[in-house]
Parts: structure tokens; C-alpha cells; sequence
């Protein structure tokens, strides 16, 4: 048994209504803030600052006064590092509680480093020159599956019988952000503008962009690139190359997609424009 409690990586503490330490249990040390054997017969406030102290006060209160286990977090600084834990308070007696403490600092460290990560790609994807969309592509993934499992694989002649349909799996395609370069690309005045136009924007000339993607969703392909037409919402055409990839995490249900729109000049182009 005392070689089970040395192992733990837990904290577990027996402690009364006043905040008095009663029974400790386990030997790894790291996680105490003081050495164990100095905490018993210690009171809350005798170890930690008033206030973290009326802090873990209130929780014992709380599970005693309810009759329930109390959950919550909290961090502290031991041997010059902050270490994080996941902690229950559950009541043994009417007047003591057992409080059980598990270390979390890993799992916290990786939160906060997605988070730092997340507001890098949010500030490359604002100020980046090219106009950038999240897309979720979800729906149309499941369209796809559902549509091969009725054994359609040619999606160019099935479209092409069925514009209307065409129509309808367009709509399917969720914009969930853009970035200012976007907006200037198709002349939208706000994300609301160009959410609410969507349609405008993947208008008849874009059919066959749209039957490429498709094709390429229900190949599995997670990342390629093409040549497309869009519109801006003041009905001027765009030529572009279309780079779509899939983020990270979302492979199979394509709901986080990641589209790179790069406006293709081109002389002819111009000319007809003119024309």
C-alpha cells in the first residue's frame, strides 16, 4: 500500500470546516507547497495568502453546506514554477471533506501554446495580402458519400443534368471567415455583406470550379489547386487560381477548410471585359 501512495501523482488531503490539515496521503513531494509533514495540524490561511486561502475555504464550505463534490482549478508556484490542477472536493464527514488534486500543468502548458498558435494564424490570416476563407465543406462531404454510395461517380455528367442541383450543393459550402483581402478581392463592404452574397459571388460562372471541387472531394483529395470564375457583388468577372487544403484535424469530416483565392490577370480577358 505505502508503495501505491508513493507512486500517485495525485494529491489526497483530508481537511475540516476551518480549513485544518487532518491526513495526508501520498509522498511525491513536487506537488505539495510545503513538505506534507509540515501541513498537519496546519490551518489554510497558515500556509497559503488570505485570499487563496478564503478561496479554498469557500469550496470545503460549499461541498459541506450542499453535500456534493466541488470541482475547480487552480494554480500555484512550487520550487519557482507555476504547476496547474484539476481538484474535487468531496464530503467524507459533516465537518471534513476529502480533497482530491490532480496536476493538469502539462495539459495547461499545450492549451496555452494552441492559443498562442491560434492568435499567430489569426494575425497572419487578417494581414495577409491574399484573400483568405475558412470554409466548412461538411456538408457537402456528406452529399459526396451519399451520392457514391448510390453509385454516381461521374459527377460532371450527373451536374450537368441537374444544374439545379449544382445550385442546391452550393449552398452547402458554410463561409466562416475571410480575411480584408478578401473583401477587397469581390468589393464587399463588411464579412456580413459577403456572407449574406455568397451566392453572388459563385454565380453560373463558377459551375465549373465548383463540379472540379466536388470531384476532387469524392477522390479524397485533401489539398489542390484550379482556375475558376467568380464574381465580385458589383457583377464584375474574376478569374482566379484556387488553392483549398484542409486543416489539420479535419480530414474526414472536411469542416475546417482553408481556401486561397489569387485574382489570374489576363490580357484576353481584359479585352473581352472591354468589349
Amino acid at each position: 500500500m505505502r508503495t501505491l501512495f508513493g507512486a500517485m501523482t495525485e494529491i489526497v488531503m483530508v481537511l475540516d470546516r476551518d480549513g485544518y490539515y487532518k491526513k495526508i496521503v501520498g509522498t511525491n513531494t513536487n506537488l505539495f507547497f510545503l513538505p506534507p509533514s509540515t501541513l498537519l495540524g496546519k490551518k489554510l490561511d497558515e500556509v497559503f495568502d488570505k485570499s487563496r486561502a478564503l478561496e479554498f475555504i469557500q469550496y470545503i464550505h460549499h461541498s459541506l453546506d450542499t453535500h456534493q463534490k466541488c470541482d475547480f482549478e487552480y494554480s500555484l508556484t512550487i520550487n519557482g514554477k507555476t504547476l496547474w490542477f484539476s481538484a474535487s472536493v468531496s464530503p467524507v464527514t459533516a465537518d471534513t471533506v476529502i480533497w482530491v488534486a490532480r496536476d493538469i500543468t502539462d495539459r495547461k502548458q499545450m492549451e496555452e501554446a494552441l492559443r498562442n498558435n491560434e492568435a499567430r494564424y489569426r494575425s497572419i490570416f487578417e494581414d495577409s495580402p491574399i484573400s483568405l476563407w475558412e470554409e466548412d465543406f461538411s456538408q457537402i462531404k456528406l452529399y459526396v458519400d451519399q451520392l457514391k454510395q448510390t453509385g454516381i461517380v461521374d459527377f460532371h455528367a450527373y451536374f450537368e443534368e441537374k444544374p439545379e442541383e449544382l445550385k442546391r450543393v452550393t449552398s452547402m459550402i458554410k463561409v466562416v471567415d475571410v480575411n480584408e483581402a478578401a473583401l477587397r478581392l469581390v468589393h464587399a463592404n463588411s464579412k456580413q455583406e459577403l456572407y449574406a452574397n455568397f451566392d453572388h459571388i459563385v454565380g453560373d460562372g463558377s459551375r465549373a470550379g465548383i463540379i472540379q471541387q466536388i470531384e476532387m472531394i469524392a477522390a479524397g483529395k485533401n489539398e489542390f489547386d484550379l482556375e475558376g470564375l467568380n464574381d465580385t457583388l458589383d457583377g464584375e468577372s474574376l478569374k482566379v487560381n484556387i488553392h483549398w487544403t484542409v486543416r489539420a484535424g479535419f480530414q474526414d469530416s472536411l469542416a475546417k477548410a482553408a481556401t486561397l483565392f489569387e485574382e489570374l490577370f489576363h490580357p484576353f480577358l481584359q479585352l473581352e471585359a472591354r468589349v
